[in-house]
């Protein structure tokens, strides 16, 4: 009995430092994992920082064409007064 007893034991030993070894690296590739999203979300909020500095040197532009374009209509329209 206690020779099955010590079996049971080792056993389980066994068993539980394969189970360790799986849980290390399950966690090593779930922190690469979470790494490279982390990267990924990174390069997307530097693209959309990019993306909304355009957009508004767009809008500026916009801005600066329509005060142009009314000025001239302005002019033209006391000229002809």
């Amino acid at each position: 009995m206690e020779r099955c007893l010590y079996r049971s034991i080792e056993g389980i030993k066994i068993v539980a430092a394969i189970g360790i070894g799986v849980l290390f690296f399950a966690f090593t590739g779930l922190t690469a994992e979470v790494s490279n999203m982390n990267e990924s979300i990174q390069d997307q909020t530097k693209a959309i920082e990019e993306q909304t500095q355009v957009t508004e040197s767009i809008k500026e532009s916009m801005d600066n064409l329509i005060a142009t374009i009314q000025d001239a209509v302005n002019k033209i329209t006391g000229a002809i007064s």
